[in-house]
């Protein structure tokens, strides 16, 4: 199904690519050509054409006019960044035509290049014998791929910095390094130490030391390289690191993150061994000599080729650029960011594809008016785009950047939990409206922003291995307010089972997060419509829930165990802005008194015109109730208060 509506989008780019063609040749502008036959000595006219994108963007810097840089079709290896500057500006680089354009730091492995492994020294390392009779290798140095790239650490609050490991991928899909168990984890079953007594590795790592509940790791006695991935405490923050196993005792030695220390009875895999190659689609590389191992996946054969990433490179910095547009062009393969934005203005990437990148698809820092339209992004390590700081928080001036019509699926890869399909970060009046957004371990988006709009998204399988978490989720600021969560279609949501006993929401307003309007929403199938966590201000309203299984739920956590005294992470965001005075007292009094009117009561929360079928009802709290306003919820029985249930047009009837 995604390749199918991949293929869609596929085309809708290009005819959303052919109409912005036409536009920009109706504008007086230079044009510039690029082509895989060109030269970097041609003179870049379309007879003459370039041969690299950065010779053509160094030629553009002598012309003061707009100009329009035509990529012609064709795949170009990526080997270095291409930096626009302010010396850049007023520019548009856009594939011509309708010819199909990528970019990539890939290299191909073709199908041709894989044999049986005949090496008696391999195939008595692989435990299942469904492995050995399985199991390929290709001679990377024989395709003249030299760089195998490492295994990097990541996870929430471990090694934000460190970047993403090697990448292997068919049709775009991430393949499985190889692992145990192949599906579902094993258990922490014994703490021998739990790290939090030791001093900090590299900032914020504590070692620490556990067993299992099996004893495969027996099995692994030639392994150099055993990486553990797992929830080491809470289900709502992975872990990925070296290990090392002591063969005798079972005793496995990894990092953990301080407060995050291992407790028994949580999940974890073992990842990066020969030994467990045995389902389609995983793989190894023994980096020492070139090889890459693997069990096909299906489908794959002659004529094909499989894409492997060790590259490490963003495919473009832009720093205080302006009026920048990337039009028609897939961007795919590298570990690093794709687009990597900071200080510019109006940088636009429209009707493009963005695949196999491991940190975000697209970073933008305290930029205006830049964003991604019309875009297909898919098979991401981590984030898909990353707003940092976008408009002034200060003076609360908008920086209007945008995520438009774009369809983000299957990202938070490798990091698996904190790295959402979009995340909005101290950013004021950021737009993220008409996407679809689906097939992720955890967030689809996270905002701790102020007057975002977030508006006719679809939203479904998402939280696919996390609890205590939600598709759009904030929290533990008082000062992000003015958000909206509008007309958006929540659906097919399911909670994992997990030992915690925590939930998944549609919609997290967490820790005393205040002033979030949510209205006029579907939710459909969702197991859990929505946590409110004890905030102020904060609106559930003309929201229609269906089949759900969870009640909304808005208690008052601030006045029994949530923190908000000085000190606190929330009174630590409150100091940071000037709330009490200018701007801020004038477009949130309610925020301005806060500290004067029982901070910790959820007060002004309203709850009203809802409607429900089939769903279960409301958990709130008397002070919810007592504080703010709970009125005129509906129960439908019947189906025929819709215009066609069955065909999930969910309008509620007049009458």
């Amino acid at each position: 199904m995604k390749k199918a509506v991949a293929l869609v989008l596929l085309l809708c780019m290009v005819f959303t690519c052919m109409g912005a063609a036409v536009a920009a040749d109706t504008q007086e502008a230079v044009f510039l050509y690029v082509a895989t036959d060109g030269a970097d000595t041609n003179n870049g006219t379309i007879d003459a054409p370039y041969a690299t994108l950065q010779a053509a963007v160094t030629a553009a810097r002598a012309i003061d006019d707009l100009v329009v840089i035509n990529v012609r079709g064709g795949s170009y290896r990526v080997t270095d960044t291409v930096e626009l500057t302010a010396a850049d500006s007023n520019l548009v680089i856009r594939a011509y035509k309708d010819e199909k354009v990528e970019f990539t730091g890939g290299d191909k492995v073709p199908y041709s290049a894989f044999s049986k492994v005949t090496d008696s020294a391999v195939l008595n390392r692989i435990v299942e014998k469904n492995g050995k009779d399985k199991v390929m290798q290709a001679n990377l140095k024989d395709l003249g791929i030299t760089e195998y790239g490492e295994m990097r650490p990541q996870g929430f609050l471990t090694a934000d910095n460190s970047g993403y490991s090697t990448s292997l991928t068919y049709q775009d899909d991430f393949l499985t390094l190889a692992s145990y168990p192949n599906n579902g984890y094993t258990m922490i079953n014994k703490i021998i130490d739990d790290g939090s007594k030791s001093d900090l590795v590299n900032g914020s790592l504590q070692p620490c030391t556990f067993t299992v509940s099996d004893s495969r790791y027996k099995q692994w006695t030639e392994a150099d390289d055993i990486w553990v991935f797992g929830y080491f405490r809470h289900d709502w923050a992975d872990t990925t690191m070296s290990a090392d196993v002591d063969f005798e005792s079972g005793e496995i030695s990894t990092f953990c993150a301080k407060g995050y220390n291992p407790v028994v009875d949580r999940r974890v895999k073992f990842i990066n061994l020969l030994e467990e190659l045995d389902a389609a689609g995983e793989w190894y590389v023994d980096r020492e000599n070139g090889i890459l191992y693997l069990i096909p996946p299906e489908g794959f054969k002659s004529g094909e080729e499989l894409v492997f990433t060790a590259h490490d490179k963003p495919f473009f910095t832009i720093n205080e650029a302006k009026n920048i547009t990337f039009q028609g062009i897939r961007f795919a393969n590298t570990r690093a960011r794709g687009f990597d934005m900071e200080k510019a203005d109006g940088i636009v990437i429209d009707a493009c594809e963005l695949t196999g990148i491991g940190d975000c698809a697209v970073y933008v820092s305290k930029c205006y008016n830049t964003g991604v339209k019309n875009s297909h992004l898919h098979d991401l390590g981590s984030w898909g785009v990353y707003f940092l700081e976008c408009g002034d928080r200060e003076t609360l001036t908008p920086g209007n950047c945008f995520v438009d019509n774009c369809h983000i699926e299957t990202f938070s890869q490798y990091r698996k939990t904190y790295s959402p399909a979009i995340h909005m970060w101290y950013d004021v009046g950021t737009r993220v409206s008409h996407n679809e957004i689906h097939d992720a371990p955890h967030f689809a988006i996270r905002y701790d922003s102020n007057d975002n709009i977030m508006e006719y998204n679809e939203f479904y399988d998402i939280c696919q291995d996390t609890a205590d978490s939600g598709a759009v989720y904030t929290g533990r600021d008082w000062t992000t307010r003015g958000n909206e969560i509008r007309y958006n279609y929540f659906h097919d949501l399911t909670m994992i089972e997990t030992t915690t006993g925590m939930e998944m929401q549609a919609v997290y307003l967490d820790d005393m997060h205040s002033s979030t309007a949510v209205f006029g929403n579907v939710f459909y199938k969702v197991d859990s419509v929505a946590l409110y966590g004890g905030g102020r201000d904060n609106t559930f309203e003309n929201n229609i829930m269906l089949e759900c299984k969870k009640p909304f739920v808005f208690d008052a956590r601030a006045t029994t165990w949530a923190s908000w005294q000085k000190g606190s992470e929330i009174m630590n965001h409150l100091e940071e802005v000037p709330y009490s005075e200018g701007v801020w007292a004038e477009k949130y009094p309610a925020l301005a008194n806060i500290l004067k009117d029982d901070p910790n009561i959820p007060k002004g929360n309203s709850i009203k015109n809802n409607v429900e079928y089939r769903s279960a009802g409301y958990t709130i709290d008397p002070l919810v109730s007592q504080h703010g306003t709970v009125e005129n919820n509906i129960t439908l029985n019947k189906t025929d208060s819709f215009a066609d249930y069955k065909n999930k047009d969910f309008t509620v009837l007049e009458d």
